[in-house]
């Protein structure tokens, strides 16, 4: 379980989700952009929520373990959504060179 300390509020989630959270942030720090995720997690009298967070350039979070007698929150959908929008922002399009004439061209040759 992690903690993330962020906005001076303290959220608890699991160890994949955090993870996957800060490298999203990292992602669309990169890019000058932010987004609102969703995620499971608990408060800090350990109800389990559904949490919103706002992700941007300007977003300064910790991220801690803790050794909390609470279940680990596991969801690998919420982590491969996250893994996915952060290959979107870190992976560079697909693209053809351009190219000029006929390799096998042989005029300039005598």
């Amino acid at each position: 379980m992690r903690k993330i300390i962020y906005g001076g509020t303290s959220i608890f989630t699991g160890d994949r989700i955090a993870d996957a959270i800060l490298e999203y942030g990292a992602a669309l720090a990169g890019a000058s952009q932010a987004d609102v995720i969703e995620f499971p997690g608990r408060d800090a009298s350990g109800e389990l929520r559904e949490l919103r967070l706002l992700l941007g350039p300007a977003s300064q979070m910790v991220s801690e373990d803790v050794d909390i007698e609470w279940p680990e929150i596991l969801s690998p959908e919420t982590v491969a959504h996250l893994d996915d929008l952060t290959a979107d922002l870190t992976t560079l399009p697909d693209f053809a060179l351009p190219t000029f004439g006929d390799q096998d061209d042989q005029r300039g040759t005598s």
